[in-house]
């Protein structure tokens, strides 16, 4: 069998980089990974649509997450918009996007990859604050899987001192 050089052409390669350590990071969703290697899309188990979302910090560690664009688990991206611009779910809404639509390549970047699309002067362009750790593999105790847990931003307290009831 000939050597593929069309298919390897296309491959990234290079260097792993180092692994995130857990613990609380600020984080950047650096790209996202849509398929495997074959060309075949991430799906779930009941055929949702999938996205491995590539995040790094300010030392170039790694971790990767995969997210589930479906209603059920969409969720889980809208914990990480209101992370990263605490406006960008409502605007989201407005614009009657739904998680599946995060599985084209371009919504997804719009959304996700720069996220102070809102104006809100507060907003990072991306950055949030995370907690990672890992958690074994159910079907190979030689995997770990990353878990990103974005953490909201809490809204200014002191804005509503002088608010009357």
């Amino acid at each position: 069998m000939a050597y593929d050089w069309e298919n390897e052409s296309r491959k990234e390669g290079g260097n792993q980089a180092d692994r995130l350590p857990p613990g609380e990071h600020t984080l950047l969703a650096a790209r996202a990974i849509y398929g495997k290697q074959d060309g075949r899309l991430f799906t779930s188990r009941h055929g949702d649509p999938q996205v491995m979302l590539v995040f790094v910090n300010s030392k170039q560690q790694e971790a990767a997450q995969m997210f589930t664009l479906s209603d059920a688990a969409g969720w889980t991206v809208a914990r990480l918009a209101a992370a990263m611009d605490p406006e960008l779910p409502a605007l989201m809404k407005a614009r009657d996007l739904h998680p599946r639509d995060l599985a084209e390549p371009e919504v997804l970047e719009y959304w996700l990859f720069h996220p102070s699309i809102s104006g809100n002067p507060d907003s990072k362009g991306g950055f949030f604050k995370g907690r990672v750790s890992y958690s074994k593999s159910k079907t190979d105790a030689n995997k770990e899987y990353a878990e990103i847990t974005p953490i909201r931003k809490e809204p200014d307290s002191s804005a509503g001192d002088d608010v009357p009831m």
